[in-house]
């Protein structure tokens, strides 16, 4: 048993520029891009925008991250001990879902760092959807993403994807 986890960003294709350092910008989201299209699943809307699932399938037991428990996906109740609970003719399936907020694919909130930062419930929507993407590529040495990873780059309103590797456990 499994299930999809649903985060999405829209992002439209940046515009050709002349400024020698937004140009450099703007051929870095086209190859943000190029990469989330190669790996994920697209697809246009009818605004024309695109829509990028981020997603990967949790499943239980797998791989999250060293140190961290994997997914617990299970019955509650199945089908089977619901016919002998409910009515006849009447069956169900309750699923039961234990899963580290680090698993697959996922938004870190201020609050993963900071005890006085907002959690991800207080995050405005607007924040986390219809914004331009840029990668940034996670060192392949150790555990830390350094702030060097981020340097001379523009993050104010974007959405930044880690890619960290893990996708592959």
């Amino acid at each position: 048993m499994g299930f999809r986890d649903p985060p999405i960003i829209e992002r439209t294709m940046p515009k050709p520029v002349t400024n020698a350092s937004v140009a450099a910008a703007a051929e870095e989201a086209r190859e943000a891009a190029s990469y989330l299209f190669q790996h994920h699943r697209a697809r246009m809307t009818r605004d024309g925008r695109t829509r990028i699932d981020l997603s990967h399938v949790v499943e239980d037991g797998m791989a999250t991250y060293p140190g961290l428990p994997g997914p617990i996906v299970c019955d509650y109740l199945t089908r089977e001990e619901s016919r002998n609970i409910y009515a006849p003719g009447t069956e169900f399936q309750i699923g039961v879902v234990t899963i580290c907020a680090n698993t697959g694919t996922y938004v870190d909130s201020p609050f993963h760092r900071y005890a006085d930062g907002v959690d991800l419930a207080e995050l405005p929507l607007a924040s986390l959807a219809d914004l331009d993407a840029v990668v940034v590529d996670a060192p392949p040495e150790g555990r830390a993403i350094g702030v060097e990873a981020f340097a001379d780059r523009d993050l104010g309103g974007r959405a930044v994807l880690v890619r960290t590797g893990w996708h592959r456990h």
